[in-house]
């Protein structure tokens, strides 16, 4: 197994007992994938294999980007790349993954100084990439077809997935349908959102090497988008 995947794999596994004993976090379907359930040719290795076996049977692919997306299921990105070279043509392993999410992000419009990308799920120190790039992505997104539903795939402000406890009773409170992320020291949420004038806009906040506590970064991160939400038009 590459070294990038041993750590999800062991954190992918201290989560799933911790949570529920030997059971899957969060159930999609009914019954366990087996191993046919998979799709043929992606390569895993033993310990991500083992733990993708637990997933509930599999589901049409927006459903699993919907469950990756709420509650940032990083085992189900994992595989979503893998999955993603496979169904591209480049073969179903982290290198084929990659190779076919480089392909989509420049025809999205990302200049290939913006990104780089070293796993599916974002837990990597080396993964890196510009708010100005994720904005240019979140507008390519939204003006595809299916760009509607994946915006649905995303957390909403003070309702649900990891942003169910954040904006609560707020102005901001349903208007914000966007994506976290974390790591020690660092936090990030890109998406999109609506202000109480109806203005539609997309933004990217990422705040990287603090030395802070979580809480107050997240409270001066959504200080930032509530103070967009609240925005008048000018008059004239």
């Amino acid at each position: 197994m590459p070294r990038h995947v041993q750590p999800l794999a062991d954190l992918a596994e201290r989560e799933v007992r911790r949570q529920e004993g030997d059971e899957p976090k969060l159930r999609v379907g009914e019954g366990r994938c087996s191993d046919r359930a998979l799709p043929d040719g992606l390569d895993l290795g033993p310990q991500l294999g083992r733990l993708a076996r637990q997933i509930p049977q599999m589901r049409p692919l927006l459903d699993d980007v919907r469950v990756t997306n709420k509650v940032s299921e990083n085992l189900h990105a994992e595989l979503a790349l893998r999955l993603a070279g496979k169904l591209r043509g480049y073969g179903g392993s982290f290198e084929g993954g990659v190779a076919a999410v480089k392909q989509f992000l420049l025809q999205a419009g990302l200049k290939e100084d913006e990104f780089t990308f070293l796993d599916g799920s974002g837990l990597s120190r080396r993964d890196l990439v510009t708010p100005a790039a994720t904005v240019q992505l979140l507008i390519y997104a939204a003006r595809q077809p299916w760009g509607p539903a994946f915006e649905e795939s995303l957390p909403v402000s003070g309702v649900d997935g990891s942003l169910s406890e954040r904006f609560q009773k707020t102005p901001a409170s349903g208007l914000i349908q966007a994506k976290t992320g974390s790591l020690s020291h660092v936090n990030a949420l890109s998406g999109y959102g609506q202000t109480q004038a109806g203005k539609r806009f997309v933004f990217s906040i990422f705040c990287n090497n603090h030395n802070l506590p979580a809480s107050k970064v997240l409270a001066a991160m959504d200080a930032v988008v509530k103070l967009v939400v609240g925005d008048e038009p000018r008059k004239k």
